[in-house]
């Protein structure tokens, strides 16, 4: 077992160093649980290690598990699209058209809720003693300082994602080995021109399928929920950041806009189905930046709109690509002025991801992660 680390007043460049062996030890934990109780064999690698991360869960719907070890509380996030694959095995195919944390049964609930215990109880192994921990609290030293861990679990076989796990445990709480000490140190710099994959966020709105059904080219659908100087990067991982719109988007406000009714509409059973709304989201298509671009953003620099990509956007309902435009500005909102309509929904990868709250299960109990 790992020895004590006696200083621990770590950094995030200290934290990095032990990325390997938070992979070395903590992903056969998650990989030989899944085998064991689930007969899920999987691949599982740690593929982000944060510290004090405030947009690590966002855009995602996770089954969060909470733990605690004298008053020092943890948790274990396993995303939707896990849980679904998890309880598919377990259970057989659910008859939903769509699975929903929000609406598992209680076997469900629980069946994941044991898994997550399970991990957290081999996790203690790597958790100082509870004696160690009264002697931090006497001496009223904190345990605010938060590691995030990102596991991602593949199936082995097929080599596709199946989900992710999220971990953040107190960093005071973990007994770290002494890892031997490097005569230097990689220089991250040399990597601010390699380029990686992102999924670009730019707003949303809500539809009734009667509208998106008859949206024509040069129609203009307006994203009300969105801001003409914030957008998003939503993979590899999240990052909001702030951008100087670009003039030319400009447009004035045009009679075929389609916009979100607010008001409640009367309908008959009849057309009842044609008025049910559904988001509607709004990204550019997967493009490429370099790590130095992210790094910026991240770091609350402001980017020119026109600098890292075009002004072609597609929409989106359910993960499937409905139309796809021109990206304009209608007053303090992005819309988009639709220039082709794809008779057949092109399928997206799948994305999304609830909260346990104690042993007795109960939906209404559960808090959704968003």
């Amino acid at each position: 077992m790992p020895q004590v680390i006696e200083k621990r007043n770590t950094s995030v460049e200290n934290i990095k160093q032990y990325f390997a062996w938070f992979d070395a030890e903590f992903s056969p934990i998650i990989k030989n649980l899944c085998l064991d109780y689930w007969r899920v064999d999987a691949d599982v690698r740690l593929f982000s290690l944060e510290k004090n991360s405030k947009n690590f869960f966002l855009g995602n719907e996770y089954f969060v598990t909470q733990a605690q070890t004298q008053n020092i509380a943890y948790a274990l996030r396993v995303s939707d699209t896990a849980c679904e694959m998890f309880l598919n095995i377990a259970l057989g195919a659910s008859e939903q058209n769509h699975f929903s944390l929000k609406t598992m049964t209680e076997l469900e609930g629980n069946l994941i809720f044991r898994f997550n215990n399970k991990i957290f109880k081999k996790l203690k192994e790597y958790f100082i003693s509870k004696r160690e921990i009264q002697k931090c609290l006497d001496r009223e030293e904190n345990f605010d300082d938060c590691l995030y861990l990102g596991f991602i679990i593949k199936e082995k076989s097929l080599n596709y994602e199946i989900g992710k796990i999220f971990l953040n445990i107190p960093e005071k709480l973990i007994k770290y080995p002494d890892l031997p000490q490097k005569n230097g140190i990689l220089d991250t710099a040399q990597f601010t021109k390699a380029l990686t994959p992102v999924d670009i966020y730019v707003g949303k709105t809500r539809l009734s399928l009667d509208e998106i059904n008859n949206i024509e080219a040069d129609d203009i659908v307006v994203l009300e929920k969105s801001d003409i100087k914030k957008m998003a990067i939503t993979s590899p991982t999240r990052i909001d950041f702030n951008v100087n719109p670009d003039p030319r988007l400009f447009i004035e406000d045009e009679e075929n806009s389609i916009q979100t009714n607010k008001e409640d509409i009367e309908v008959s059973a009849k057309d009842i189905w044609d008025n049910v709304q559904v988001d509607v989201c709004a990204k550019f298509p997967k493009v490429k930046m370099s790590l130095g671009e992210l790094r910026e953003m991240s770091e609350g620099v402001v980017m020119e709109l026109d600098s890292v990509y075009g002004n072609q956007v597609v929409l989106e309902v359910e993960n499937k690509n409905v139309a796809k435009g021109e990206l304009v500005i209608i007053g303090y909102k992005y819309g988009v002025k639709i220039t082709e309509i794809y008779e057949h929904p092109e399928e997206a990868a799948p994305s999304a991801s609830a909260q346990q709250g104690n042993d007795d299960f109960d939906v209404k109990d559960f808090e959704i992660e968003e």
